[in-house]
């Protein structure tokens, strides 16, 4: 979890050396809170690519990102490639997400310890792991 929320900073600060012309909305943009979960789940996949070079699995675990909110990896592209242009905005969205993380660390750690009565156990994150009651 420590690599997937040092993985957002870091796409966080990137973001905010990128400028562009703003694009126009794609009909099909994904509403901003939807897209905030979806990023969530979206950069923790990708953070378990660069932590065990698993590609295969990555797609896969994408895929099944997309499936559970319904939509398609070209949608959440455009509308990613849409919030991206506003940079202050972007930076919101990012701390709404990193918020999202430090939220699903602590009710894991609570289960944990609930579970194990306080004594060391695994506490990686998987997208099927994390809360989606409140999309």
């Amino acid at each position: 979890m420590k690599a997937a929320y040092l993985y957002l900073c870091l796409i966080a600060s990137v973001l905010c050396g990128c400028s562009a012309d703003k694009p126009k909305p794609p009909r099909d943009l994904i509403p901003e809170d939807q897209y905030i979960h979806i990023l969530v789940e979206y950069e923790m996949v990708q953070s378990f690519e660069f932590m065990h070079g698993d590609s295969v699995n990555v797609r896969q675990l994408v895929d099944s990102v997309m499936q559970h909110y319904g939509v398609s990896r070209k949608q959440f592209e455009r509308s990613h490639n849409f919030y991206q242009q506003d940079v202050q905005a972007q930076k919101e969205r990012y701390k709404k997400a990193l918020e999202t993380l430090r939220q699903e660390m602590v009710r894991m750690e609570d289960q944990r310890n609930k579970k194990d009565g306080g004594t060391e156990a695994d506490t990686t994150a998987t997208p099927d792991s994390l809360d989606h009651s409140t999309q």
